[in-house]
């Protein structure tokens, strides 16, 4: 006890010694850093007042080969902001899945992609799955918040339609969107496949938000935090 008592005595007697500005930059820097730590804190939920292109959680039931998803997005687009909302209850077949693609999206240039992986069933149902911020009404997007795990982080599970369209046809200026066939096992498809809807489940369960890179967008080059 004394010998906290002596750290302590000597920190303030540092903090006295310092010239005022001195005196001055660590307080701002003490109450920077508390600010941070407190929003750091603040929880993440999925019961916010969402945007209407995320506006719904998805979660899947898997029963045997047959997989039942609510909040499959297949929206009708005029725009990108302009829009039907149409959220539909979907059931696939795992013995019918045939095919993945990754699609790879370009917006400036060829040195960063937005990356979605699509899922076929008996050569005619796509299925995309994007990793993406979830933003509120009231939030736009923002580099800076990003860094200190502002948004929650959220899977659109979507008609493949969807996704393309928004982004070659809605979006202006338009995006480059590639789709790459991919070739192997059809096993691992299904478990890749059955992967990310566990991590959507977990997600529906236990949200949390990530942290952005420098160079992303919304809705690409997540990372988890």
């Amino acid at each position: 006890m004394a010998c906290f008592c002596r750290r302590e005595l000597a920190t303030i007697l540092a903090f006295a010694l310092l010239p005022w500005p001195g005196r001055t930059a660590f307080v701002a820097l003490a109450i920077f850093a508390i600010l941070v730590i407190l929003f750091l804190r603040i929880p993440a939920s999925n019961d916010r007042d969402w945007q209407p292109d995320v506006a719904v959680t998805p979660h899947a039931e898997i029963n045997g080969d047959l997989v039942t998803i609510h909040g499959v997005r297949n929206f009708d687009y005029r725009t990108e902001s302009d829009f039907t909302p149409r959220w539909e209850e979907r059931t696939y077949d795992l013995r019918k899945l045939d095919s993945a693609d990754i699609i790879a999206v370009y917006w400036t240039g060829k040195a960063i992609a937005h990356i979605m992986v699509s899922f076929g069933f008996g050569g005619k149902d796509y299925l995309a799955l994007s990793v993406e911020t979830r933003k509120e009404k009231s939030e736009s997007y923002s580099t800076l918040a990003g860094f200190f795990r502002n948004y929650e982080l959220y899977y659109v599970i979507a008609d493949e339609r969807d996704v393309i369209r928004v982004r070659t046809t809605c979006r202006q200026p338009q995006e480059d969107v590639y789709i790459y066939r991919l070739r192997g096992p059809l096993e691992n498809f299904r478990r890749v496949f059955l992967d990310y809807l566990k991590a959507i489940n977990e997600l529906r369960d236990r949200p949390f938000t990530i942290r952005l890179r420098p160079i992303a967008r919304p809705g690409s080059c997540c990372t988890p935090g």
